[in-house]
């Protein structure tokens, strides 16, 4: 999937956005564990695009999951960071098959997803999705809720698409980094079992 590279409708991205984006881009490229920087990345976002929630999550195409691993603002029951998430039936499912963003003025109408009970009961209105494309196949997404119902136009689109892009790489790399500090720390129970078994 690749993303139009035209501006939609009004979407167009002023030059101090571009500079607030790549400044985004620079705090989350900083450090292999994004956790470090979240906050700091959540509220410099919100400089540019306002929201109640921010998210960014992470799709296990073995598992046919996703997994909230970052997020700020408000919480609903379900969608805790670290919860593994069934795909089926989700907005996360429908970027992956689409390789397409998702802004929902009111999610009260139009199409529903699974989750959209939490959202509605955390009193969120409005959500906007773009995928994190990692070698043209969406990873996961950027996502913005907001209790305001139409928060999300093509300018919001286009600002969170760019921004999406250009943290992605890095988005990737924290999760190969966690899944490399997994995997170590799994050896050393293992070679520490070994030890006392043989010892």
């Amino acid at each position: 999937a690749k993303r139009d590279s035209g501006p939609v409708g009004d979407g167009r991205i002023l030059p101090a956005e571009m500079a607030a984006i790549q400044e985004i881009s620079r705090i989350v490229t900083s450090t292999l564990d994004i956790e470090q920087v979240y906050e700091k990345f959540a509220a410099e976002v919100k400089k540019l695009v306002d929201f109640d929630r921010v998210g960014i999550s992470v799709i296990d195409f073995d598992a046919d999951t996703f997994t909230p691993t970052y997020l700020s603002g408000v919480h609903w029951i379900g969608r805790a960071v670290g919860t593994i998430v069934p795909m089926a039936g989700t907005a996360i499912e429908q970027v992956k098959r689409t390789g397409l963003s998702i802004r929902r003025e009111d999610i009260r109408t139009g199409e529903c997803f699974s989750g959209d009970s939490g959202r509605l009961q955390a009193g969120l209105l409005s959500s906007l999705m773009v995928p994190l494309l990692s070698k043209g196949q969406p990873t996961g997404a950027l996502h913005v809720n907001s209790r305001r119902a139409g928060a999300f136009g093509p300018r919001e689109q286009a600002i969170l698409e760019r921004l999406a892009d250009q943290i992605a790489p890095a988005v990737e790399n924290a999760r190969l980094y966690q899944e490399l500090q997994a995997s170590t720390e799994e050896k050393a129970v293992v070679d520490e079992v070994a030890r006392i078994v043989t010892s």
